[in-house]
Parts: structure tokens; C-alpha cells; sequence
């Protein structure tokens, strides 16, 4: 019984965060991937990772931090010590190290403690040096029993500022880069209690702190031609309380909480920029009631929240009903209907950086009417959901929405040799007349991941072979690195996309393996249509010639080994 209810309360995930989001990629290395918000792509999401979030209102790519790789980190189960490194090489003096240390002690406290370490010169810029461009440090303890269930995790993270994010030609026909410069330091601890088989209850703080400086450069006059573009500072505080009381078998009452308390200070050295400089407050909480059977779950969001700066002061609520009814579940087959309201503000608290003192803040309140079907079994399953979307303006109705439809399909087969992963999601609107702003950044999202594994009768090892891959077609929009915020909207009329790829082939022993990998954006390098993107030529790949056609190919080895004491 204990078991079922420390499940139930890991499983709620009705908080201000989304843990489900859409990759985004601008390089080879993952350097600048960013994740975007699946039910609005104009959105940059945060993500969770053991007891802290990371949050992207801080303008930092995910990508640069460690949390992708740490499901690669292998904990022991019982009491010994895991030590474990992660080695790729490849072209560009690329390197990336990671190196881990995990023990379970005889009380039952599990730690691990994991350093990363990154290298990479992707153009030939003058005395352009990206060794130890990059450090992470991460170190997470847990220890659980019975009834409760403790997690605290440290991470830090240092970017150093001379590796180009973008690469473009002045009107002198002179190379111009963007560096940036970056340090974070997350912490958190989630506690979990059950008190008994009725009531449980589960608190997380999770607090980031981060400080980002980007530069400007002029490759030619051998770098001593630079200047400061613009710094920001961020802090944000998460407050998460989730209960559960159940009032017999089949019947619980739910409460949960969150806040999230962010502070920010950002400063633009751009004399051609309106907004010099910003320091603002953004404030909000989230109260949830909720009844939930085995068939439907009924209750009420109170949202809060304040926001204040030097130019601007908002304070407010709302009140919104959320449901999700099952429809039809049975034992491989089940439909759901759900209606229910997400907060979102955008990730810069102005339309645009080139804004005068009289703006409005991005901050929208979007409904979700939706449907979701899922069907199959262990080794094949299906799943199918399509949401109405509506946003409205919570400050004023000047800035005026239109409605589309987001739409995913999501598979999986698995069996002992083979595995397949698809998901596609659309983002349609239900006319050609414009109303308004359109809010998602992609026009669809494709992601996929084939494999497959040749076993040896009697040997002790494997060869896999392995596609994956997540394309992304956007249009209207602009995706810049180097200006805040990040997605803006786009003066002309264009369209383009991004296929990351990574072919790979390994070979997998039991506690050590070895792959070589092949990236590519669908053949092509990691540009785009000009408008749509200030990236440039940063990340030139290898070209090669096959069968008439130009491909450009970026390869790394990389080599993984667990030892056990």
C-alpha cells in the first residue's frame, strides 16, 4: 500500500513547469539547444532535473548544462561505488569529459558526484582557443525508507566567453562573432512524507542563480576590437507543495502549490537599443484543488500574481475550473477529455528589446481544450492528443491571439532486437484570416529514434545500430542568440527548418562501450535563411562529395566505461 501511494505523489505534476518540451538545436554539439514549451513553441520551458529546476527565463541554453547527460549515470543497487567516464572526441578539437562517482552506503544514502568537462573551435578566427570552454559540477544525494523519501542536489555551471554562438559579415566584409559568458549555481532538497495510508506529502524548493555577459567581436584587427552587447542577471526561487488525502479506495482530494518568485537586472551597452537597462520583479503562485476517482479528477487553479519595474506595476488573479474525464478505459485502450489553463509568460518581459518606456508584458493566459487517446500494449503502443488552444492578454485585450490547434502522435515499439520512437506534433490555425499574433514559434516538431541490436550467441558483446533525429520547421519568427528576447517576431514573410541527425553505430559490453557518430542537419550545414536567425557560418561542418551531392558531416568517437568496487 505504501508503495501505491509513494508512486501517486512522484507521479504530480501539477505545478508551473512542464517536463514535457521540444528540442531545439542550432549546432552540431547541442552547444545551443534550447527546449520550447510543446503546447506553445514561443515559449522557452523549464525543465526538472532530482530536487532543482532549471529554469530558461535566464536566457541560457540548455544544452550547455550537464542535465541531458546525467541519464547516462548509472547508480549502484546495492552497497558499492560506481565510477564511470564519458569520453567523445571528433572534429572541430571537439572534447567533451565526464566523469562520475556514485555510491550507496550501508544506511541506504545514495550520492553521486559528476564533473563535466567540454572543447571545442569550431571556426578559424585568429588566436580562437576553445579548450575547457565549458564546466559542470553536479552533486545529488538521496536516501529514502518506507514512508518518506529525501533529495538534494548542488550544480554549478561556467561557460568562458571566447567561443563564437554567432558568426556574420559586417558591410566592410569583416568577420563579426558573439561570444558568451556565463556562470549559474542551482540548489534544491524535496522532501516527501507519508504519514499513512491516507495522507502524504510532498515539498521542493528549488532555487538558479545566473549571470550572462555577451560580447561583440571583430575577428580582423585579431580581437582587439570588442565590446559588452548586453548582461543579464537572474534569480528565481520555487516554492512546491503537492498532498494527497484519500478518502476511501477510489476517491482523493488533492492540494498543491506552487510559486515562483524571479528577479532580474538586465543591461543593454548598445547605443542604437531604446532599453538601456531593466531591473523588475516577477511574482506568481498557484493554488490547486482537485477531487480525483479512477474516472475523473474536477477542481479549481487560483493564479497570483505581481509584476513591478522603474516604468510599469501589475497586480492580479484569476480564477479558472480545470476537469479531465475518462471517456472510455479498458485494459489497452483508453480516451480522456481535458479542459484546463496554464499562466505562460514570455521569456523577456517586452514584446521587444527595441521597445520605448511605454510597453506591455507578454504575459497570456492559455486554455487548453483537449483530447488524448491511447491504445496498445507492452511491446506497441500509441498515443493521440489534440488541444483547442486559446490565449487572452492578462494585463489589457490590446494584444489580441489567434487560436490554433496543437496536435501530437507519439509510438512506440519495442522488441528484443529493435526499437522504435516517433513522435510528430502540429501547430495549425483554423483559418487564413489573421485576428492577431500568432504564439507558436514551429509550424510542426518531428522527433524519432530507430535502433537496433545484433546479438552474438555466446559472446559477450553487441552491436547496435542507431538513428536519431528531431526536425523542426518554423516560419515568421526569428530565433537569435544574440538580442532579448530570444523568439521574436519576424518583419517579413519566411520559412526554414532544422534537421538535426546522429547516425551511430556501437559497440555495447555489459559495463563498457564504444560508438562512432555522424551529425549532420539533414546533409546540410547549421545555417539559416537569412532573417530567421543571427546564428551566420558559426558552425561549419566537414563537407564531402558522394554521388555528386555535398554533404556536410560533423563525426565524434565516444567511449563509455562503469567500474565497480
Amino acid at each position: 500500500m505504501k508503495i501505491k501511494y509513494v508512486s501517486f505523489i512522484f507521479a504530480l505534476n501539477i505545478s508551473l513547469y512542464a517536463i514535457d518540451y521540444i528540442y531545439f538545436d542550432l549546432d552540431p554539439i547541442e552547444n545551443n539547444q534550447f527546449i520550447l514549451n510543446s503546447y506553445n513553441t514561443a515559449s522557452l520551458d523549464t525543465a526538472s532535473f532530482s530536487s532543482i529546476i532549471f529554469n530558461q527565463n535566464h536566457h541560457l541554453p540548455y544544452g550547455t548544462f550537464i542535465f541531458k547527460d546525467m541519464k547516462e549515470i548509472d547508480l549502484p543497487d546495492t552497497s558499492q561505488v560506481k565510477t564511470q567516464f564519458i569520453h567523445k572526441k571528433g572534429d572541430y578539437r571537439f572534447r567533451d569529459l565526464v566523469l562520475a562517482l556514485s555510491k550507496n552506503t550501508k544506511n541506504n544514502i545514495n550520492y553521486r558526484l559528476v564533473a563535466h568537462n567540454k572543447s571545442f573551435t569550431p571556426l578559424s578566427i585568429y588566436s580562437l582557443n576553445g579548450k575547457n570552454y565549458l564546466q559542470n559540477f553536479v552533486f545529488d544525494l538521496f536516501t529514502k525508507s518506507d514512508n518518506y523519501f529525501f533529495s538534494t542536489s548542488l550544480a554549478f555551471h561556467k561557460e568562458n566567453p571566447f567561443i563564437p554562438i554567432s558568426y556574420n559579415f559586417n558591410s566592410l566584409n569583416e568577420g563579426e562573432f558573439n561570444t558568451r559568458e556565463s556562470e549559474s549555481m542551482l540548489w534544491g532538497f524535496e522532501y516527501v512524507k507519508l504519514f499513512n495510508d491516507k495522507f502524504s506529502i510532498k515539498y521542493k524548493n528549488s532555487n538558479q542563480i545566473s549571470s550572462l555577459l555577451n560580447k561583440f567581436n571583430i575577428s580582423e584587427v585579431n580581437n582587439s576590437e570588442q565590446w559588452r552587447s548586453f548582461e543579464n542577471m537572474n534569480f528565481t526561487i520555487w516554492n512546491i507543495v503537492n498532498s494527497s488525502y484519500t478518502f476511501s479506495k477510489n476517491i482523493n482530494f488533492n492540494f498543491d502549490f506552487t510559486s515562483r518568485n524571479e528577479f532580474s537586472s538586465y543591461e543593454n551597452h548598445l547605443s542604437n537599443f531604446n532599453l538601456d537597462k531593466l531591473e523588475y520583479e516577477d511574482k506568481k503562485s498557484l493554488y490547486k484543488l482537485g477531487l480525483e476517482t479512477s474516472s475523473f479528477y474536477i477542481g479549481f487553479d487560483f493564479n497570483f500574481f505581481d509584476y513591478k519595474d522603474d516604468n510599469f506595476y501589475y497586480s492580479g488573479n484569476n480564477l479558472k475550473p480545470f476537469f479531465s474525464v475518462k471517456i472510455l478505459d479498458k485494459k489497452n485502450l483508453y480516451l480522456k477529455f481535458n479542459h484546463h489553463s496554464d499562466d505562460i509568460s514570455l521569456n523577456f518581459p517586452y514584446d521587444s528589446i527595441y521597445q520605448d518606456s511605454s510597453f506591455e508584458i507578454p504575459r497570456y493566459l492559455m486554455t487548453k481544450s483537449e483530447v488524448e487517446f491511447v491504445a496498445g500494449y507492452d511491446s506497441f503502443k500509441i498515443k493521440f492528443n489534440s488541444s483547442y488552444i486559446s490565449s487572452e492578454n492578462i494585463y489589457s485585450g490590446t494584444n489580441i491571439y489567434n487560436d490554433y490547434l496543437y496536435s501530437n502522435l507519439s509510438a512506440i515499439f519495442n522488441s528484443n532486437y529493435m526499437k522504435f520512437i516517433l513522435g510528430f506534433s502540429s501547430y495549425d490555425k483554423f483559418n487564413d484570416k489573421d485576428r492577431g499574433t500568432d504564439l507558436p514559434f514551429l509550424k510542426y516538431y518531428l522527433n524519432y529514434n530507430l535502433s537496433y541490436k545484433i546479438p552474438f550467441k555466446g559472446r559477450e558483446y553487441s552491436i547496435i545500430l542507431n538513428m536519431a533525429g528531431r526536425r523542426s520547421m518554423f516560419s515568421n519568427k526569428a530565433f537569435n542568440l544574440n538580442t532579448l528576447p530570444i523568439i521574436n517576431e519576424n518583419s517579413f514573410d519566411a520559412t526554414d527548418s532544422m534537421h538535426f541527425i546522429d547516425f551511430s553505430g556501437t559497440l555495447k559490453f555489459d559495463n563498457f562501450q564504444i560508438s562512432y557518430h555522424n551529425i549532420t542537419n539533414n546533409g546540410k550545414r547549421f545555417v539559416f535563411e537569412s532573417g530567421l536567425s543571427d546564428l551566420g557560418e558559426s558552425f561549419t561542418l566537414p563537407k564531402y562529395s558522394i554521388l555528386g551531392s555535398d554533404l556536410y558531416i560533423f563525426h565524434y568517437l565516444k567511449v563509455s566505461w562503469t567500474f565497480i568496487d
